[in-house]
């Protein structure tokens, strides 16, 4: 569940991945953005990791963004606004980006 896993061990299994020259695919960046989600509400996410996934995603070959995923990253920017660590602009920029993926 959510409660164990923090973003800290989300970006620990990037990097061994990384490390590793492990391909993550559509799921395992699907729950890691799910983490980065219910961990925006708590303060333990910042924007920079937000777009950072997000890049990750865009540019690996064997995964693609879903709807899901979209709707997990405007998740992370809602608390993200939350906690005064966001814009509005920075939602309404990721919702653009949606709309150009066609998930809209």
């Amino acid at each position: 569940g959510n409660r164990w896993a923090t973003v800290l061990r989300a970006q620990e299994v990037l990097n061994l991945a990384d490390q590793k020259g492990v391909a993550l695919e559509t799921e395992c960046f699907r729950s890691l953005i799910r983490i980065h989600a219910y961990n925006a509400w708590h303060d333990r996410v910042t924007l920079d990791e937000m777009w950072d996934l997000y890049a990750e995603v865009r540019e690996s070959e064997h995964a693609q963004l879903d709807v899901d995923m979209y709707n997990y990253l405007l998740e992370i920017a809602a608390g993200l606004c939350y906690h005064n660590r966001a814009s509005l602009a920075d939602g309404q920029r990721l919702f653009e980006l949606c709309e150009q993926e066609g998930l809209l």
